[in-house]
């Protein structure tokens, strides 16, 4: 019998190697699929901002004015009917550029912590490259976007994650944020610990309401299918600033409402 049960423990323990590695391998293809298709959706949306570019109707007028022979009065319109197909793609690109991006967080969140490589961070440096990153996504939504950065902070952690933290944080404060509306960043230390806060204009919102921000697939009463992502981004960021010892609440605050966190 108690060879038996050993011969069972084997085979269960293969097993488990066995699928381990089929989600590690199902993991990688995952992202580099991804990674590839974001990659075309990303030279497909430089031409199409090119073809804005070029496809204008003020300049297709002036074309006829100057070249009525080889103008015809009909450029104009012709042109305004083409730079709305291309808006129209764009708006698609964008569509399919946010949902690979949503996919590409629901994988990381199965991700396995231990997974994760602590060293030496430059923050400062990073949180800065990652505000430079935002500054064309904020001013698109006409929003006042200050930061005030201490210099020379280090962490340790995992830099590619603490990036994605960033990036995700801003993103959520961008797409929320009323339009005209502030976005404040605030990097600093205190008592051995390195202190982040992100404030965006906002109505406030319920304590019930803030508790599950967190929370996968929860959008906080916002109606799906408004392009503004299924409710991964903040569930990711919870996921990994817990990860590396920190916490990140979100709170009422008098501008709106307050993302702020700590690391050791």
């Amino acid at each position: 019998m108690s060879r038996e049960i050993g011969e069972l423990a084997e085979a269960v323990n293969r097993l488990a190697d066995y699928t381990a590695k089929n989600i590690t391998s199902m993991r990688g293809l995952m992202a580099n699929f991804s990674h590839e298709i974001r990659s075309t959706l990303a030279r497909m949306s430089v031409t199409t901002t090119l073809m804005e570019d070029i496809i204008n109707p003020e300049v297709a007028l002036e074309c006829a004015k100057i070249h009525p022979g080889t103008c015809s009065e009909h450029c104009p319109q012709r042109a305004a009917e083409l730079l709305e197909k291309a808006r129209t793609i764009q708006a698609d690109i964008e569509i399919l550029s946010r949902l690979v991006g949503d996919s590409i967080m629901n994988s990381k969140l199965a991700m396995d912590l231990h997974e994760m490589i602590f060293e030496p961070v430059e923050f400062s440096d990073l949180t800065g490259e990652m505000c430079r990153r935002h500054e064309l996504l904020l001013a698109r939504r006409n929003l006042q976007f200050s930061r005030i950065i201490q210099p020379d902070l280090l962490v340790k952690g995992d830099e590619a994650l603490l990036c994605q933290v960033l990036s995700n944080l801003l993103d959520n404060a961008a797409k929320y944020a009323d339009e005209y509306g502030e976005v404040n960043l605030r990097l600093y230390s205190s008592d051995q610990y390195v202190y982040l806060d992100i404030e965006n204009s906002y109505k406030h919102l319920p304590e019930d309401v803030l508790a599950r921000l967190f929370e996968p697939f929860y959008r906080g009463g916002v109606p799906t299918g408004d392009g503004r992502g299924v409710g991964l981004g903040l569930a990711l960021v919870d996921k990994i600033v817990t990860g590396h010892g920190g916490k990140v609440p979100a709170r009422n605050y008098l501008l709106g409402l307050r993302f702020p966190f700590k690391l050791p």
